[in-house]
């Protein structure tokens, strides 16, 4: 059995990915696609998280009960709270959250999963059919949900415009960066990235 390690996606990288994406005169994304998208990306790496802790592996599995939903995000003072529902590895109650803190990225910049998920919730808002507690978090305008193979195919367009291309980059890419970004904010200590990384140690 061949273990293949894939490299990781740095914040950097997220940067270059970013400049590419289509924005207001203020500077804000405005393509309600690019902004699910780039939304979902920080998520995973700030939050140091499989893409399948956030989304389904197809569209139409999508389960409120086991999925993000529009729900499970929360505003707070310090930036934003998201219930994980489902792991692979670990079930959470309903009181389990993790805290996205900013973590630093190129420039004096701030890599904000926070200010990403709310541009994304104004330019895609819950359809009328749907209500926050059935609404995918990461959806289209008609409420579908964006799947693993959306996932995978925004990283390989990231990782297009680095060195080695798109075949050696995978959705996991986005949590192996996450993690030491992570381990090097000081606002978050050891036993919260383990939390939000699910590691016993």
């Amino acid at each position: 059995l061949k273990t293949v390690r894939l490299p990781p996606l740095l914040p950097q990288d997220l940067t270059r990915y970013y400049g590419t994406l289509s924005k207001d005169k203020k500077g804000k994304l405005r393509n309600p696609r690019q902004a699910t998208d780039a939304a979902l990306m920080t998520t995973a790496f700030q939050a140091v998280c499989r893409a399948g802790d956030l989304i389904p592996q197809a569209h139409h599995k999508f389960n409120p009960s086991q999925h993000c939903t529009r729900s499970d995000w929360a505003k707070t003072k310090h930036g934003g709270e998201l219930r994980i529902t489902d792991h692979k590895t670990k079930s959470c109650d309903e009181n389990d959250y993790k805290q996205l803190p900013k973590l630093p990225r190129g420039g004096n910049q701030a890599l904000s999963a926070c200010e990403m998920i709310n541009r994304m919730i104004k330019l895609t808002p819950t359809p009328p059919h749907l209500t926050d507690e059935t609404c995918p978090l990461f959806c289209d305008k008609n409420g579908r949900s964006r799947d693993y193979r959306d996932a995978l195919r925004t990283v390989k367009r990231i990782a297009k415009l680095l060195p080695g291309g798109p075949s050696r980059y995978g959705a996991h890419s986005l949590r192996i960066g996450g993690g030491p970004e992570a381990a090097a904010c000081k606002s978050v200590d050891r036993l919260a990235l383990q939390l939000m990384g699910i590691w016993a140690g």
